[in-house]
């Protein structure tokens, strides 16, 4: 869980009330690793917001916060096993789950970020049809 203090965690949007096929084990996996490294990322506290948009079949979820953002120097292999940044105890796995998760259910994930302004995590989900 989030412990750190002065982080808080706010919704831009209520989630939409839409259908997607997801295993929630790992959904909440992907949730918990997306937020747990922002709220790590604002060790003097600060805000991470999540926001939510449908389009063309597609949910978008966006995890954005108030942090450092993302160091240039890892920032093309952020995805990839066993890369991490300044952590005193992260195994550098935790993104690569995320996109495997994403990958998974049929979608894909990725971050923006500028040094010093924070970082926002984005991952798609396709929209269940047949429901």
């Amino acid at each position: 869980s989030i412990t750190t203090p002065g982080v808080v965690l706010k919704l831009a949007n209520p989630p939409p009330d839409v259908f997607v096929n997801i295993d929630p084990k790992r959904l909440a996996r992907l949730f918990y690793n997306l937020i747990n490294n922002a709220a790590d990322a604002m060790r003097q506290g600060g805000k991470i917001t999540l926001r939510f948009t449908v389009a063309d079949g597609i949910l978008r979820v966006a995890v954005a916060d108030t942090g450092h953002g993302v160091p240039l120097e890892i920032a093309a292999h952020l995805f990839e096993p066993f890369t991490t940044y300044g952590k005193a105890h992260g195994t550098g796995l935790g993104l690569s789950i995320c996109r495997r998760i994403a990958e998974d259910h049929g979608g894909r994930i990725w971050a923006e970020s500028v040094p010093g302004k924070g970082a926002t995590f984005f991952f798609t989900l396709p929209l269940e049809v047949n429901f």
